[in-house]
């Protein structure tokens, strides 16, 4: 019995020491995204080079660095990857004057609203239903529209439109005076106006909107920006290597064959994440329905090296016949084991190490 004991003191250890979060090194502070914005108030150059080398440089320098490794953006035209970092920084910083908490929700607003309540015409509309009809087995899209109904529809739309202003750009600008800088109250205030004139679905996206950060605005557009310089590397190697050279070469993201290794990030995590949830599932879904749900869910997880069929609806059959689950429960669910994925997963790519003790 004793022996027993120690084994089980012996693997309780090792799996809290496993789970011990490393040192947190939060490189791109609120420091630096104050220092961004006050970089683009002030004309005085000897203040702007002042900001940016105290504030601004190691942030950026950091970023590209942790992006060029964590996506294997390896197809350079230069020896040395801090050469390429350079070139990155002097781009982002040809973009700062871009970064603009107003400006942005603005646009936000925007894209939303026009997305929802855009005109189109009748054929977008028919592949539009078909493919809702085909892909989506949650929503019931309803009858198909006739081109009559489609155009009273349109026409409804555009009184809509004209009647409460959604499709004018800076409406949020003048709200908020234009200001650099804003707050969730703000933002929250401003689409209160908006509750009882858009449907639910579309609202309720407007209220996920939250402020601009720095760390995701600078580094998107640092991602588009490697993307589009290694694909045109890549178009020029592959004119002057052979196929048998391309195959063997893994070192980057574009592989002909991809090879999964012990170093790939996503699979590690992927482990992680589904010994977390298992260990902790009822505390995370205290009903044991849900419990049985989300652990049929995680069972893909576990057993996604096996699995070739990606049909969302072929995986929902799958799931549903583990447990005569119904549709809406697994919805829930695994609506919630995504809010925690998607949160936990930026945090692990952003910091290097996973932590799931905030969930």
């Amino acid at each position: 019995m004793n022996s027993r004991l120690k084994k089980l003191k012996k693997q309780t250890m090792a799996r809290i020491k496993r789970r011990r979060p490393k040192q947190k090194r939060n490189y791109f502070t609120h420091e630096a995204e104050d220092a961004i914005l006050l970089f683009n108030k002030t004309d005085n150059a000897d203040e702007r080079s002042r900001l940016y080398s105290k504030y601004i440089h190691y942030p950026f320098f950091k970023l590209t660095q942790n992006i060029i490794h964590t996506f294997k953006f390896y197809h350079t035209e230069v020896e040395d990857l801090e050469h390429l970092q350079h070139e990155i920084e002097v781009f982002l910083l040809g973009k700062l004057h871009l970064y603009h908490h107003s400006k942005s929700i603005d646009d936000r607003l925007h894209r939303i609203i026009v997305r929802k309540y855009q005109y189109g015409n009748y054929e977008d509309y028919l592949k539009d239903y078909k493919d809702e009809l085909i892909n989506n087995i949650e929503v019931d899209p309803g009858p198909q529209l006739t081109q009559d109904e489609f155009i009273f529809m349109l026409e409804r739309k555009a009184a809509f439109a004209e009647k409460y202003g959604i499709f004018k750009k800076g409406t949020f600008l003048e709200f908020t005076n234009n200001s650099d800088k804003i707050t969730q109250e703000q933002i929250n205030t401003f689409i209160e106006d908006y509750k009882d004139v858009l449907d639910e679905e579309c609202f309720g996206k407007l209220k996920k909107l939250t402020p601009p950060k720095a760390y995701s605005y600078f580094g998107t557009i640092t991602k588009r920006w490697l993307i589009n310089y290694c694909n045109g590397n890549y178009g020029k190697k592959i004119k002057k290597d052979t196929i048998e050279d391309l195959a063997q070469d893994i070192s980057h993201s574009y592989g002909l064959d991809e090879v999964i290794t012990p170093n790939d990030r996503l699979a590690n995590f992927l482990d992680e994440y589904v010994e977390y949830i298992t260990d902790n599932i009822y505390d995370l879904f205290p009903k044991s329905n849900d419990a049985k749900v989300a652990d049929a869910v995680l069972d893909l997880f576990r057993k996604r090296e096996d699995i070739d069929i990606f049909s969302k609806k072929a995986l929902y059959l799958h799931i549903r016949e583990l447990g005569d689950f119904k549709t809406p429960k697994i919805t829930k669910v695994s609506n919630k084991l995504s809010d925690i994925f998607k949160e936990k997963y930026t945090f692990y790519l952003e910091n290097g190490y996973v932590d799931f003790e905030t969930c």
